[in-house]
């Protein structure tokens, strides 16, 4: 499945990249979604940030994205849920409605237990009140036949600071009373404005009770002490030919992913490895001493020797705790492209391996104000076979950015 800004497409595995259905955001909202008190999605509304997940245990697929309302106004989220594994059939949503006005940026999540997706109060103030998390007992969303996904049970969770992610569990052996974790960074806003910031994540404990969540405990940890401030520069990161592309999310988590077992999860974010480059940092947390198990920073270089800027890193671990990062790199030789590098289990302690080029781009990209480049890239485990999917933006043309879609296996990328 293929959710973008401007549609909602389904691509055959077999064949990849052969198209099986096409709808347009509009025409797709407009068909699924039934809005509290009557009507439904207007024609004329201003969508966007869209995000994608598959939950294998409940085996639906989700849809959710932020709905600025009729001319910008703002009104909240899109939720969508599909009534069975096959993204072809029936989809029915609902309409979340923001705590002020407007929600942006949304993550989401699930475990045995709960669907989760957490969003940006445009209205809110840094770095904690604008930032929410809802929580769905997973059986609401569970719907058949002619009903729709229940929000009667919807937790609203508070207090996280900004880019908040559930993480990602699908442990199927999870019980009722094994927490559900939110992650974030916890400097004061998204692209923290200097060093003075605090770096850290914050780690937030959910439990259930019946269908009520509720949050039981936090906790902050510094990051790696070996990580630089970096700022972007205005002119943007280095491509080939001298030319630029901007990057407008920095500092940010791209995903946490639990552990098979849930023992403990990962999480990847992009940080300055040197004042004037990107790398990753990554850890591995213990979620029940919220203690850092592992963690350090990856410094890709090119062929020539020259840094890679790492741009928004995505994360995923299938069954045999296999960990993969996926994110776009981009340097003085490379032209935006998608890398890939990985921990088994048998490797070493704080150590990834040499990340590979898995799709070049063909060009630089030099439009002015690319809309946050390397944002909608993600990594996700195929529960069908284990496999990895990564996607991750790559230049096209000077104009156009493009979405490369890789596939492989583990152990070797």
């Amino acid at each position: 499945m293929e959710f973008n800004g401007l549609d909602v497409i389904l691509r055959t595995k077999s064949a990849m990249g052969a198209i099986v259905s096409t709808s347009t955001q509009v025409n797709f909202w407009a068909n699924v979604v039934s809005r509290t008190g009557g009507g439904g999605f207007t024609v004329g509304d201003v969508i966007g940030d869209p995000s994608c997940y598959y939950d294998p245990l409940s085996q639906r697929w989700f849809l959710v994205e932020n709905d600025g309302g009729t001319n910008n106004a703002g009104t909240g989220l899109w939720i969508a849920v599909s009534a069975s594994s096959d993204p072809t059939g029936v989809w029915r949503g609902f309409l979340d409605i923001p705590p002020q006005i407007n929600d942006l940026e949304p993550f989401v999540g699930a475990d045995k237990n709960g669907f989760y997706v957490c969003g940006i109060d445009s209205t809110g103030s840094i770095p904690t009140a604008s930032q929410f998390c809802d929580a769905f007992p997973i059986a609401d969303m569970e719907w058949s036949g002619a009903a729709y996904p229940a929000t009667t049970h919807r937790n609203r969770l508070r207090g996280f600071q900004q880019a908040s992610r559930p993480v990602i569990d699908t442990n199927p052996n999870k019980s009722a009373s094994d927490p559900f974790v939110i992650a974030a960074r916890s400097g004061p806003a998204q692209n923290c404005a200097s060093a003075s910031c605090t770096w850290g994540w914050l780690v937030s404990l959910g439990q259930w009770s019946g269908a009520t969540a509720s949050i039981v405990g936090a906790h902050n940890q510094a990051l790696n002490s070996s990580m630089t401030w970096y700022t972007p520069p205005a002119a943007g990161v280095l491509e080939p030919g001298g030319n630029y592309v901007k990057v407008r999310e920095s500092h940010t988590c791209g995903s946490a992913y639990a552990s098979a077992a849930s023992s403990s999860f990962y999480i990847a974010c992009g940080e300055g490895v040197s004042p004037t480059h990107m790398g990753i940092f990554w850890a591995q947390i213990n979620p029940s001493t919220l203690s850092v198990m592992q963690g350090g920073m990856i410094s890709p270089v090119d062929s020539s020797g020259n840094a890679i800027d790492a741009i928004f890193p995505s994360l995923a671990i299938d069954g045999n705790d296999n960990v993969v990062i996926t994110y776009t790199g981009v340097s003085s030789t490379v032209y935006p492209s998608t890398y890939t590098t990985a921990q088994y289990p048998g490797d070493g302690l704080g150590t990834f391996r040499t990340p590979a080029q898995i799709y070049a781009g063909a060009t630089s990209y030099t439009a002015d104000n690319p809309a946050g480049w390397g944002v909608y890239g993600s990594t996700a485990v195929d529960p069908s076979d284990g496999t990895v999917w990564g996607y991750n933006q790559v230049g096209l043309s000077s104009s156009e950015w493009a979405t490369g879609i890789v596939h492989f296996s583990m152990p070797a990328p």
